[in-house]
């Protein structure tokens, strides 16, 4: 019954609300232009943490960019578990099915040598839509599961950073 645990729904909705307000914090702070902002959010949305280019192409301070998408992504995460949640204890039959393939998946050689660890890298490769389900599905520790996605996060937008930065020295720009 672990994919069936009570839903919390509330502690999830109250976090992406707080991770929200960090970042709308930490635009009164920084003062971004009301037209940047909605630029770097609908990137955010779309293209993850490849949002940086966006926030460095509109002239946003990277550390700005590096608090902004983390915090959207941490909002996005807590809704995300929210919903699965949600959709676990709202069927005995999805309550099943998710049994039935933790028990199958569970017993992956690749998920039991590198297990919560794969979440890094597969952050980076598939980004933070993707990887809360992989998580949730497979029961891991929630608080670790946030801190090794937050680790995946930032590593993708330091990588996208460096990469956007250098494409704009090569190119004389900036």
């Amino acid at each position: 019954m672990e994919a069936c645990r009570e839903a919390m729904p509330g502690r999830m909705v109250i976090g992406a609300i707080l991770a929200w307000l960090v970042a709308g914090l930490s635009v009164i702070l920084w003062g971004v232009p009301a037209l940047s902002l909605v630029a770097l959010s609908g990137a955010t949305l779309v293209v993850e943490y490849a949002a940086a280019a966006v926030g460095v192409g509109v002239g946003l301070s990277p550390l700005f960019l590096i608090i902004f998408i983390m915090a959207f992504a941490f909002g996005m995460i807590f809704i995300l578990f929210a919903l699965f949640d949600a959709l676990a204890t709202s069927s005995a039959r999805v309550c099943r099915f998710l049994e039935h393939a933790q028990q199958k998946h569970g017993q992956s050689r690749l998920l039991r040598k590198y297990g919560i660890l794969s979440l890094v890298p597969l952050v980076i490769i598939i980004g933070f839509y993707f990887t809360p389900p992989v998580a949730w599905f497979m029961g891991w520790d929630r608080r670790w599961t946030l801190i090794l996605l937050g680790v995946g996060e930032v590593i993708g937008i330091l990588i996208t950073l460096a990469l956007t930065y250098g494409v704009l020295r090569i190119f004389g720009i900036g």
